[in-house]
């Protein structure tokens, strides 16, 4: 009988994990090119009940677990701006930048800066890769991005950015604040197809704000489901501990 309350428990946990990640998406409505969670449910371990143990297909369940099981890498809104180093991927790939650990990190967010050396960055002070160094006697306004990625000030051409695209990019391993690491599911990274970059303009959140707040009352009602179905449970081994005395 106690399966039952486990059960119920574990969706209860499930719920909460999903009301976490929605949350989340939420929270990053306003930031730089953020890419929503996908949630989704697993089964646990099935127990096989009675003397019948030898026959498949029979058995009490466990449960489920909830988590986030990759990104929905659907393009956000892409808003223009005023700042000549923002930059926006229109299409597939990501910006390629240098982590504080010495790998390549991608991110679609384009809000780059200079840094101490004048090389193009991202806040956190992740170096574009390849480098790009803007001369100290270049100003801003005049430097200027082609949708190929060709870095120009005037007639001097200080680089290129490359994009870098995946087979399966919703699969990438999120690093947080806005950062991906390939993986095996995403497989390599590599320069098919990407897409063109706009400059002074940035994209924003894909979080679908309707849909969370659908997604957020259906986890809601779902908990509270699971949460009368554990007091059921309580009082049913309450009334069974009664019988027995």
């Amino acid at each position: 009988m106690i399966d039952g309350l486990y059960s119920a428990a574990g969706g209860m946990n499930a719920q909460q994990n999903r009301m976490n990640a929605i949350s989340v998406d939420l929270a990053n409505l306003s930031t730089t090119g953020y890419k929503s969670q996908h949630f989704g449910f697993q089964e646990l371990l099935y127990q096989i009940q009675g003397p019948n143990r030898a026959i498949t297909g029979q058995g009490t369940g466990s449960g489920v677990v909830g988590g986030v099981l990759d990104r929905a890498m659907t393009q956000g809104a892409i808003n223009g701006t005023n700042n000549p180093l923002d930059l926006a991927i229109e299409g597939g790939g990501f910006f390629q930048v240098r982590l504080t650990d010495g790998t390549t990190g991608f991110t679609r967010a384009g809000d780059f800066t200079l840094d101490a050396q004048r090389r193009i960055a991202t806040p956190d002070g992740n170096i574009l890769v390849p480098s790009i160094t803007v001369p100290i006697n270049i100003s801003l306004d005049s430097i200027g991005v082609a949708p190929d990625g060709v870095v120009t000030a005037g007639s001097t051409r200080l680089g290129q950015i490359q994009i870098a695209t995946f087979a399966a990019p919703e699969r990438l391993t999120s690093l947080g604040a806005n950062l991906y690491a390939a993986s095996n599911n995403s497989g390599p990274a590599g320069t098919a197809n990407p897409g063109i970059i706009q400059q002074r303009a940035l994209e924003g959140s894909n979080t679908d704000t309707s849909q969370s707040l659908t997604d957020m009352i259906q986890a809601q009602r779902a908990y509270d489901l699971c949460s009368r179905a554990v007091r059921t449970w309580d009082e049913m081994l309450q009334t069974a501990n009664q019988i027995r005395r």
